[in-house]
């Protein structure tokens, strides 16, 4: 038996469609459980949500909001009247890399070797505004090395430090774009 659109037919008197009506309630279940609780569990919850990737999330005004997906790997996005940004975002894995952070950050990370006493760092990614934070340090014994930064802008910043051929990792913070 399978859920019937059709049922109850209007033409028709409702003893004349009450088997189809019966097999569609039955069927609800059966249906509404594929991502959500049974109805016998009563708690109206979620097991799984899907969405079609590039969608839009259209227009929201007032209090309305919106989650949806968008890009290519899909990424979720959260809208509402004033802000639209990333909830979720591709990882790169490796020694350059970014991610998306809920709440519209961005979060970026890189190893650089031979560095000098003035050397350009660059991100993988813009981000929307200059980073609130960026953190440097030192791998291996820095003995009395120091490392700082200026120039901070949303593509890079420039490395500073008294030693030469040094490995400096950094991770920034910062506006998504």
């Amino acid at each position: 038996m399978t859920y019937d659109p059709n049922a109850p037919d209007k033409t028709k008197s409702p003893r004349a469609t009450v088997d189809s009506i019966i097999t569609n309630f039955q069927q609800l279940n059966t249906i509404f459980s594929n991502d959500h609780e049974a109805f016998t569990i009563s708690t109206g919850k979620h097991k799984k949500i899907e969405f079609n990737n590039n969608n839009t999330a259209g227009t929201q005004t007032g209090t309305q909001s919106a989650i949806y997906t968008s890009g290519t790997p899909p990424q979720v996005k959260f809208k509402n009247s004033a802000v639209d940004y990333f909830m979720t975002g591709n990882f790169t894995n490796g020694t350059k890399g970014h991610c998306f952070l809920p709440g519209g950050f961005l979060l970026q990370w890189d190893r650089i070797t031979g560095v000098g006493n003035s050397t350009p760092a660059t991100f993988s990614t813009p981000f929307g505004v200059i980073p609130y934070a960026i953190t440097l340090n030192i791998e291996g014994t820095p003995n009395t090395k120091t490392v700082g930064y200026d120039n901070k802008s949303t593509t890079g910043f420039n490395i500073k430090t008294n030693g030469t051929g040094l490995t400096i990792n950094y991770m920034a913070i910062g506006q998504a774009p």
